[in-house]
């Protein structure tokens, strides 16, 4: 009963805040931006340039007098690359920012600091993404649950992890109708028990009851 009032003011606190957070931050904006980030950071890898943007890996070293010809045309055309791969794939708001340097990673630089958001805005993105996924029509709860992991993972990879009753609450909030006996169920549990995985693996069970 204890369990079934907290979940209920806690669905009451839920909905007031995510009703109030898209007049605090532009959220499709800041994980446009993430995103535009990881795909230049993809694109970087794939020509193994993305160590030298990095500083990672600087020129061949000069042995004496000794240059090694192809070690170093090598690395500068990786170098170079790097380069022409962040300006033609950066959106064309950010390309004025790194006009006149020819240098791959001091524009990654300079971007990054427009790329990467501050880690306040990127929490509540994550947070107003988390609260606002429902499952669609049609849409498996298996892959529901999974579209719910990934944020989870997300938020904890930020230091900001969600609260199992969170958790919960969000698997529970959008199950059809034909899952209502299940809210009952699960909400009786006991704390150790009250987890996303084992609240997902009794709802699994109830769709394979209801599918066969």
């Amino acid at each position: 009963m204890l369990i079934q009032q907290s979940a209920y003011l806690h669905n009451a606190n839920a909905q007031f805040r995510v009703s109030r957070r898209p007049f605090q931050i532009k959220v499709k904006s800041v994980v446009d931006v993430v995103k535009e980030c990881s795909d230049i950071k993809v694109l970087l890898l794939e020509i193994d340039s993305w160590d030298i943007v990095t500083e990672k890996e600087g020129a061949p070293v000069v042995k004496g007098d000794e240059i090694d010809a192809w070690r170093l045309k090598e690395f500068n055309l990786r170098f170079s690359r790097a380069y022409t791969t962040i300006c033609m794939n950066a959106s064309p708001q950010y390309r004025t920012i790194i006009e006149g340097i020819t240098n791959g990673d001091k524009a990654w630089k300079k971007l990054k600091s427009r790329f990467q958001p501050d880690s306040r805005a990127r929490v509540m993105a994550l947070e107003h993404e988390f609260f606002s996924t429902v499952i669609e029509p049609d849409e498996s709860i298996g892959l529901y649950a999974s579209k719910l992991s990934r944020i989870i993972e997300q938020l904890l990879e930020t230091g900001h992890p969600v609260e199992d009753l969170d958790q919960c609450f969000q698997l529970l909030r959008y199950l059809p109708t034909e899952y209502e006996n299940i809210d009952q169920t699960v909400y009786g549990w006991e704390d150790e028990d009250f987890k996303f995985p084992k609240v997902l693996e009794e709802i699994l069970a109830e769709e394979a009851t209801t599918n066969s």
